[in-house]
């Protein structure tokens, strides 16, 4: 317990200071590249016709700043010494809350990776009732740094989870978009590749509860009340395996 009152104390400071890192450094930051799109789509009304974008919340910028290491003081072989960025500067201003009266940072879930040297933070951008796309950040927990992250573009995540045996994957929730042409839906995302390596078939519903032991998928969703489906993890776009339930709504904790 002590142990995860250190951590949990340590990323309270590191959040704190996200604000003012911009004056961490007097070099002109170099904007990641955007992730490939494909085109947006069109909304016409009338004669007119609108592009629908997701609106840019936040910001993510890395430096090529020779000498700054962000694998100091972490151990090989850890998943933060894995996924690190060596001789870069990470600014991340988190997108602001726009449905808090406190207007804090919008975060839509964080994980804590099975080694304990890594924190997952995914952030929504966008704001709320809008459309949305994701931010994954990695926040290397021995030495307080940012050291890595990427967007999913025109992605709304729910929720993302650990794989077991799989610590460069994560599972995450989708929840629909249709104005980008996407259905709820379960992903597994590779970490080191900054990509979606695999997307399950449209989910009847939304996903009410996932959990995963590495192989199999288990969730349950809204239009399958009394049900809990299952995937294979390897090739989640086929359809799903039903088993009854005795409970009219179960959840998968």
């Amino acid at each position: 317990m002590q142990f995860i009152r250190e951590v949990f104390m340590k990323i309270r400071g590191i959040l704190a200071v996200l604000s003012v890192s911009s004056a961490l450094l007097a070099a002109e930051p170099r904007q990641t590249p955007p992730p490939q799109r494909i085109a947006p789509p069109i909304i016409r009304s009338g004669e007119s016709a609108v592009e629908l974008k997701v609106a840019s919340t936040g910001s993510w910028s890395e430096t090529e700043t020779p000498g700054i290491s962000n694998r100091a003081d972490t151990p090989p072989g850890m998943l933060a010494a894995k996924l690190a960025e060596e001789h870069m500067l990470c600014r991340w201003m988190p997108s602001p809350d726009s449905a808090s009266a406190i207007r804090g940072a919008d975060l839509i879930d964080a994980v804590l990776s099975a080694d304990e040297s890594l924190l997952i933070i995914a952030e929504r951008i966008g704001g709320a009732g809008k459309p949305n796309s994701a931010r994954l950040v990695f926040l290397n927990l021995f030495n307080g740094k940012i050291i890595g992250g990427f967007e999913l573009s025109r992605r709304r995540i729910a929720s993302i989870a650990l794989i077991p045996g799989q610590p460069e994957k994560l599972l995450a929730v989708q929840t629909a978009q249709p104005e980008f042409g996407s259905a709820d839906a379960l992903l597994v995302i590779d970490l080191r590749r900054k990509k979606i390596a695999a997307e399950s078939e449209a989910t009847p519903g939304r996903v009410r509860s996932v959990a995963t032991d590495g192989e199999q998928l288990w969730f349950t969703a809204a239009k399958e009340p009394g049900y809990v489906l299952t995937l294979p993890l390897a090739s989640p776009r086929g359809t799903p395996e039903r088993i009854r339930c005795k409970t009219a709504a179960p959840r998968i904790l």
